[in-house]
């Protein structure tokens, strides 16, 4: 076999280094060739939408098939919600919060109805003609549109770090490690042999994991429903902030009585009593069964909807975070934040089959939650930092910019 040249080498190299450089260029900053691309964000029934959508069919009649332009639907399409954030991060926008209608060409951000009424057709006239000049001279400067700095990859590990420090956390609060103690207890008064723990185990982490992804899943969909009623999901991100805050208050108060010497009884964030015994006459019944594997995995999906009341603490915050972020990602999250709640579950059954006795869990439960309650605040306090980026707190709820004087504002035609 002949070997290769090194000019053939050489020759692909350098196409494959062209290939890649203009890889780097997204739609939106390398468009000099085809139609302008004009991107339209927008939510049908908000405030100028109607005469902005009418501006921009105008402008379509005027130049044709000069541009292109991209309706994206906030309302009815997650991705664009996160296509508009990280849009309005690229153009450096500086407002306080993002207004709800926005226009994008390759190096100009127009935004609220105003502006863009008063700027679309002269703006994209002025892309025309910097094109137009840059196909017979030196490119137009880029500076007006900086490359993307990482902030995009921060806020993402920013999310990833608050899902998994609340759910590893989250799975070994009081409420949550007291129901899988008493279910190791149970097994031992029954008589169970080890391979009962490990079958009752396995069946009792599937049924919470279920049971817990289920409830994310519909919460997730109901509040991703209620996005397009601004009022109402401002003051649901608002609640969860609050929430987080209070959870971080009440832990630390918890983790003070634990410093005192009191019990874990007097503190203020647990099952209530009646509740406990519920759940616990469900473990026993579960565990009672003659097939162990199925009665565990219903006791487990039962007790995940009865102990959520404690749990759900940290769990309704996070849901409501991820639906703000509206794609495939926030599904991911919320499958990762499932997976962790379940890890200690599999850790605790593994040792107990080793042989590990439940007088030792017990020990370790009643020296350890104060500590826990710390790490609970802290866990409380990091989504409450995450849940505050990108201006996902809106005040006052409802608001997405001010409605432009109606005057100045042109009619679309047909009115």
């Amino acid at each position: 076999m002949s070997r290769p040249r090194p000019l053939l080498i050489l020759v692909c190299c350098l196409a494959l280094m062209i290939d890649l450089h203009g890889a780097d260029d997204s739609a939106v900053t390398r468009a000099d060739s085809g139609p302008l691309p004009v991107h339209l964000f927008y939510s049908p029934g908000c405030r100028g939408c109607a005469q902005v959508i009418a501006a921009m069919r105008r402008a379509e009649e005027r130049f044709g098939e000069a541009i292109a332009v991209d309706w994206r639907d906030t309302s009815r399409d997650p991705t664009a919600i996160r296509s508009l954030s990280s849009m309005l991060r690229r153009y450096r926008y500086e407002g306080l919060t993002p207004p709800s209608l926005n226009v994008f060409t390759p190096r100009r951000h127009l935004a609220g109805p105003e502006q863009i009424i008063a700027d679309l057709e002269s703006t994209i006239a002025a892309e025309l003609a910097e094109r137009s000049a840059a196909d017979d001279g030196p490119r137009p400067d880029d500076a007006a549109l900086p490359p993307d700095d990482g902030a995009e990859d921060e806020r993402n590990l920013l999310g990833w770090t608050a899902i998994t420090v609340a759910a590893l956390v989250d799975s070994v609060n009081p409420c949550a490690f007291a129901t899988i103690v008493m279910l190791i207890s149970m097994l031992g008064m029954a008589g169970r042999r080890r391979r009962d723990i490990l079958l009752a185990g396995a069946g009792f982490t599937l049924g919470v994991f279920l049971a817990y992804l289920a409830i994310g899943l519909v919460l997730f969909s109901i509040l991703q429903q209620l996005q397009s009623f601004y009022v109402i999901a401002d003051l649901i991100m608002w609640l969860a902030f609050l929430l987080c805050l209070a959870g971080a208050t009440l832990c630390l108060w918890d983790a003070s009585l634990s410093w005192r010497g009191r019990p874990a009884e007097e503190s203020l964030m647990k099952v209530p009593t009646a509740l406990r015994r519920r759940i616990n006459a469900w473990l026993r019944a579960g565990v009672h069964t003659r097939i162990i594997i199925l009665g565990s995995f219903g006791a487990g999906l039962v007790v995940s909807l009865l102990e959520s009341l404690c749990t759900g603490q940290i769990y309704f915050p996070i849901i409501a975070r991820l639906v703000r972020q509206g794609d495939l990602t926030a599904i991911i999250m919320l499958l990762w934040y499932n997976v962790l709640f379940v890890l200690p579950i599999i850790v605790i059954v593994i040792l107990t089959w080793a042989g590990m006795g439940n007088q030792q869990l017990i020990a370790f439960g009643r020296r350890s939650w104060g500590r826990v309650k710390l790490l609970l605040v802290a866990a409380f306090l990091l989504m409450a930092w995450w849940m505050s980026q990108d201006g996902n707190l809106v005040w006052p709820p409802g608001w997405r910019g001010d409605p432009p004087p109606q005057s100045t504002i042109p009619r679309p035609a047909g009115d």
